[in-house]
């Protein structure tokens, strides 16, 4: 009987077997998650959500730290500092970038905006906004 046939292997020795060869860290990105990353990730991802998300209404929130705001941090975060709500624009991305007194609201909108349209949303965390 081949492996597929049984159900494949069992996932404890599996794991096993990578966290004995030094694999330590794991992490999954099913079809709606909340996705932290930096502005960078979103340039990096911008096949992924449009080729997939986009299309086929796949919700993700994306917490994006925005590196390069204002014109503020280290050379090679400026660039896509400076284009990142216009990325987003072109690929028909809703964004909202949270202030003090408008995080929670921008929270419950993003939320909403997943759900009626099943596709992506995110929120850009200007430097300083949380402590």
């Amino acid at each position: 009987m081949t492996e597929a046939r049984r159900g494949g292997v069992p996932a404890a020795p599996f794991v096993d077997r990578l966290l004995a060869g030094g694999v330590d860290f794991f992490t999954g990105v099913p079809c709606s998650p909340l996705v932290v990353m930096q502005n960078s990730g979103v340039g990096v991802s911008l096949n992924a959500l449009g080729s997939l998300h986009l299309l086929y209404e796949m919700p993700c929130l994306l917490l994006v730290t925005w590196r390069g705001y204002d014109g503020k941090d280290a050379p090679e975060h400026l660039v896509m500092g400076a284009v990142l709500p216009r990325v987003l624009d072109l690929f028909d991305i809703p964004r909202r970038a949270p202030t003090t007194d408008t995080a929670l609201d921008d929270v419950t909108w993003a939320v909403g905006r997943l759900r009626a349209t099943r596709k992506p949303v995110a929120l850009l965390v200007r430097p300083g906004l949380l402590e």
